[in-house]
């Protein structure tokens, strides 16, 4: 956490993680730096996401920001990535059958407690058949 070099990538990324996150360059820096980083220095990083989980789960990059932040973070740090996805206006089936937005939430489906994922598997049930036989929907 203290080296001069792990600071120094944490603070380049700081206020600019939805661009750094986008990029096929930065990208796995920006996933490098969340591994660096303390809980409250990922948070930090993270909540510089919010507003913007439906469109970084859909970008060819940015989905693996979110997927690194799922598996390295609490849960209850980052509440705001479940109620982002849950709010998608298109729908979870629709995140479900997409090429990135599958691997988002198996993600969430790994890491978070049981009791949080009642509305997301709920929103999925009326879709299962269409999912089960979809090439991304079918996790």
């Amino acid at each position: 956490h203290g080296s001069a070099q792990a600071q120094t990538l944490l603070r380049s990324c700081s206020k600019q993680m939805w661009e750094l996150s986008k990029s096929a360059r930065y990208c796995r820096l920006v996933q490098h730096a969340l591994e660096l980083a303390s809980e409250e220095q990922q948070v930090a990083l993270v909540s510089e996401l919010q507003t913007r989980i439906i469109e970084a789960t859909m970008d060819p990059h940015a989905n693996h920001v979110v997927q690194r932040a799922i598996e390295l973070m609490r849960p209850g740090a980052i509440p705001f990535v479940l109620s982002e996805l849950l709010d998608h206006r298109k729908g979870i089936p629709d995140l479900a059958r997409h090429r990135y937005g599958c691997r988002v939430l198996e993600r969430i489906i790994e890491h978070f407690p049981q009791d949080e994922l009642d509305g997301l598997v709920d929103r999925m049930q009326p879709d299962a058949r269409n999912l089960i036989g979809h090439p991304f929907g079918n996790f």
